[in-house]
């Protein structure tokens, strides 16, 4: 009986995590996706730019602004592809800190020592340190990527450890009015 027990739980508690990541992914799609069609600007103390291996280097309270879309970190790497909108963004900082509005207008933000933005596949990875969170919910690992587009969230790597810490949902009064009258005589 005990182990039956233990597989059942551990399926609740897969399961319960899958739904939560889904969430947290998608919480970052709707509002995401209007701020990807807006202009990057990016504000640094010092940029330096290779041309020959396009390529930027910005130094110093880098700024990086898309739409409710922010990041500050302490470097900036841009690398330019082929096409227009194939930039790949890279911030390191201590830690880098990455903010956006969701669909309901919560903040969500993350930080880590490196946060890669691909433009053209609306992937970010969060590496080293990484922490995302959202109305309370947090996931802490070493690494985290949310691809957007497809609402999807993984976190973890191989001999990593994933932390994620739940709210509690709050009573309305409804709720509470309606728990107080089940309970009387």
């Amino acid at each position: 009986m005990y182990k039956p027990f233990m597989t059942l739980s551990k399926r609740i508690y897969t399961l319960f995590m899958s739904i939560a990541l889904i969430a947290f992914a998608g919480s970052l799609s709707a509002k995401g996706k209007d701020d990807f069609l807006q202009q990057v600007s990016v504000g640094a103390d010092i940029n330096d730019v290779d041309g020959i291996n396009k390529t930027a280097i910005y130094k110093g309270n880098v700024e990086v602004r898309q739409g409710s879309l922010s990041i500050d970190a302490d470097e900036l790497e841009v690398v330019v592809g082929e096409n227009e909108g194939d930039q790949v963004f890279i911030a390191r900082g201590n830690p880098a800190e990455y903010s956006q509005l969701d669909e309901e207008g919560n903040r969500v933000t993350a930080s880590a020592n490196e946060i890669k933005y691909e433009q053209s596949t609306r992937i970010i990875v969060l590496t080293g340190n990484a922490k995302l969170s959202r109305d309370g919910q947090v996931i802490e690992s070493e690494l985290i990527t949310i691809d957007i587009e497809s609402e999807a969230l993984k976190a973890g790597a191989e001999g990593d450890r994933v932390n994620t810490i739940y709210q509690p949902k709050p009573k309305n009064e409804d709720e509470e009015k309606e728990q107080e009258k089940e309970e009387q005589p």
